[in-house]
């Protein structure tokens, strides 16, 4: 009996060694583990990264990033160079195409929100973290290990009102491999950064933050009043808007309605509006000219401004009415290629398997030319997803009893259905070459039925003796 109880307990202790042995593993993820991820963030003088910036129905943007202590952050941005100092209070961002510095300087900015500036994510990064420390464990969720970019990785998920941290770490070395920080609804949209690349603790010249404007740059400085807003401001806010509307309010306060609202003000109260064409522009007495007609009134007109902002024209690639002759496509005067029906086919062409997306058909934003281009991948998906397709009865026949081959059918077919039919004896000669419709290809518009001499070509459901039938029905 002894020793049945001692294996007994044996076997207990066992499972409760096993037990605490899990309890202490999965604590440590979720807590120990993440603080051992995170630590570089905390810790790093320096640091150099990647982000890349993704937004609903938008390209994604790439930025290249440094960042050095105390607040310095140096981001490459679309040609040009931002750099951030939160001590300063100052954004630095240099047009090198330009040869233009535009210096943000900003005022009375809160103390709780010095390190919560827009211009600089790692600070942004840094600060979601500390919080996530402060408080208790169950904030950090730990999502177990998961591929990343050919790694093994854990991940901690750090919720946030409207918006949530991720981070993602390499399972052996703890470091942080990438950073997913949803960023909320912008403009609208919903945005998502991610951070790759990371570099912790590298050495950096103190002269790449430097915020000295580069000699011939050309200097433009705006101020910010960063301070809290209160009833008062709101109120006084509410009531320049009334002003400027005549006492109408904008009906709601979401950034969408907020901007459509200003732009019907900015139509109505302080914009003018002609319809005309612009001839030239010219500098005088240190303004610029603009002279035109205006097409309404039939005048000229001559206006001074201090800027002319230019909205260039957009033109479609060169070469493309030399392949939509080539795809047997239609295109406008302007050289943008046709779509088969405006309301009916509007990504469809003429030639069947042909669709249109994106500003080859006209000028378009980039979530119009997203939608265009889903549904003409749809269009494309009906046809490739099927063994056999569909077509319309009312295509052109030929009759090779009477078809004497002088193609001239061939010439004026607009969607290249008309080939040359070679026929052949039980020997395998050649007997004659006559015209031949493709049945994927003819659209049934009838052209070829109209051009044979020899009346060999009959659109089906359109035959002489149907059409003659059909008039002799409504005849009294």
């Amino acid at each position: 009996m002894k020793s049945r109880w001692a294996k007994i307990a044996a076997v207990a202790a066992l499972i409760i060694i096993g037990v605490v042995g899990f309890i202490a593993l999965f604590t440590q993820g979720k807590g120990i583990a993440f603080a051992d991820v995170v630590r570089p963030f905390i810790t790093a003088r320096t640091a150099t990264f990647k982000i890349t910036v993704s937004m609903e129905g938008m390209p994604s943007q790439t930025f290249e990033c440094m960042f050095m202590e105390p607040g310095h952050m140096r981001q490459t941005i679309m040609g040009g160079v931002m750099i951030s100092d939160t001590q300063q209070g100052k954004i630095m961002t240099l047009v090198p195409a330009l040869k233009k510095a535009i210096i943000v300087e900003r005022e009375n900015m809160p103390e709780e929100n010095e390190n919560q500036s827009g211009a600089n994510m790692f600070f942004n990064i840094r600060r979601r973290i500390q919080e996530a420390q402060e408080t208790e464990d169950e904030s950090v969720e730990f999502l177990g290990e998961q591929e990343i970019d050919g790694q093994i990785a854990i991940g901690y998920h750090v919720p946030e009102s409207g918006a949530g941290l991720t981070v993602w770490a390499d399972a052996e070395s703890l470091l942080p491999i990438r950073i997913e920080l949803s960023m909320g609804a912008m403009l609208g949209r919903k945005a998502t950064a991610f951070i790759s690349d990371i570099a912790f603790d590298v050495e950096l010249d103190e002269s790449l933050f430097s915020l000295e404007v580069p000699e011939g740059y050309t200097i433009q400085t705006m101020r910010m009043d960063l301070s809290k807003l209160g009833e008062e401001d709101l109120i006084e806010s509410f009531r320049l808007w009334a002003d400027a509307s005549d006492g109408r309010l904008p009906p709601d306060l979401s950034i969408l309605k907020v901007m459509e609202e200003l732009m019907n003000v900015v139509k109505e109260k302080t914009a003018t509006y002609l319809r005309g064409r612009v001839s030239k522009i010219f500098p005088r007495d240190g303004k610029l000219v603009v002279r035109g007609a205006d097409t309404l009134s039939g005048g000229q007109v001559e206006i001074a401004a201090e800027m002319v902002v230019l909205a260039p024209a957009l033109l479609p690639a060169t070469g493309v009415r030399e392949l939509a002759q080539t795809l047997r496509i239609g295109y406008d005067q302007h050289g943008f290629l046709s779509e088969a029906h405006p309301k009916l086919r509007p990504v469809e062409t003429n030639t069947a398997g042909v669709f249109l997306a994106g500003a080859c058909h006209s000028p378009k934003d980039i979530p119009e030319s997203v939608a265009q281009a889903s549904a003409a991948a749809s269009k494309a998906l009906g046809i490739v997803s099927h063994d056999r397709l569909t077509r319309e009865p009312t295509i052109g026949v030929v009759n090779e009893l009477t078809c004497n081959g002088c193609f001239e059918c061939e010439s004026v077919c607009p969607y290249g259905a008309v080939e040359r039919k070679e026929l052949r004896d039980r020997k395998g000669t050649l007997t004659a070459v006559l015209a031949g419709i493709n049945e994927g290809l003819c659209q049934g518009c009838g052209a070829c039925a109209v051009t044979c001499r020899s009346k060999s070509i009959e659109v089906q459901g359109f035959r002489d003796d149907q059409m003659f039938a059909e008039i002799n029905a409504i005849t009294p």
